[in-house]
């Protein structure tokens, strides 16, 4: 009767999909990837007005500017250039594109030296979209359908982590380098972007260790366990043929 208990309970479903991923390696680095990415997207969210105005002094019209910027690139991301890097290279691809985006933006703003470059990295940054759909698709593609649920609650945890974790690291690292007691004590502000971009440069090297043949699994219906860990490189490089 306990155990009937537990399994109704609202967290079941979460604790059973933590226990999927814990028993797969491509699951466990899809969901690594979901959160490094999220952890910087989030933080760098929180953190980008303030930022901008404190060091390049961005106005009003300027941040309205940003807004722009991020919802056309938002859009052209998944409107035409996940599509496009799908049908051409496959998702393990766009996930990989996607973190790579995401790194480069964060590097870029934390060394922007004006406000076009500081644009020309939230564009950039904009095709860190790409991440989430992509690593829904690998999932998809190699869940069993008695698994889809499960994983997916799994992977939805993991990005409620990132969201919850990403803002708190990021003002953190913001006021212990000068970003909170006023404009001349500004000594290291981009501290929180460079950390972004080792997150996210970590993320694409665990996506990179994703088979290509990670993107092929939808035809057969989905795989098993066993065989998606096959598509994971033990040693951290990209993995061969499954």
């Amino acid at each position: 009767r306990a155990r009937a208990a537990a399994a109704r309970a609202p967290s079941a479903p979460i604790l059973r999909g933590v226990r999927v991923l814990r028993r797969s390696r491509l699951f466990m680095t899809l969901a690594a990837v979901v959160v490094l990415t999220g952890t910087a997207g989030d933080g760098l969210s929180e953190l980008l007005a303030q930022y901008l105005a404190a060091t390049l002094s961005f106005t009003t019209s300027d941040q309205a500017l940003v807004l722009a910027v991020l919802a056309v690139g938002g859009l052209a991301t998944q409107l035409v250039v996940l599509p496009a890097v799908v049908i051409s290279a496959g998702e393990p691809a766009a996930l990989a594109a996607g973190a790579a985006s995401a790194a480069l933006a964060q590097a870029l703003l934390a060394l922007a030296p004006s406000r076009p470059a500081a644009l020309a990295a939230v564009a950039v940054g904009a095709l860190g979209g790409m991440v989430a759909p992509a690593a829904a698709a690998v999932k998809s593609n190699h869940a069993g359908a008695h698994e889809q649920g499960e994983v997916q609650g799994a992977l939805a945890a993991a990005r409620a982590l990132a969201a919850g974790a990403g803002p708190v690291l990021y003002a953190a690292l913001y006021y212990a380098f000068g970003g909170g007691r006023g404009a001349g004590a500004l000594a290291a502000p981009w501290i929180p972007f460079a950390v972004g971009a080792c997150l996210c440069a970590g993320a694409l090297a665990l996506a990179l260790s994703i088979d290509p043949a990670a993107g092929r699994g939808r035809d057969s219906g989905g795989s098993s366990i066993g065989e998606a860990d096959a598509l994971v490189s033990s040693d951290g490089g990209t993995g061969g043929e499954a």
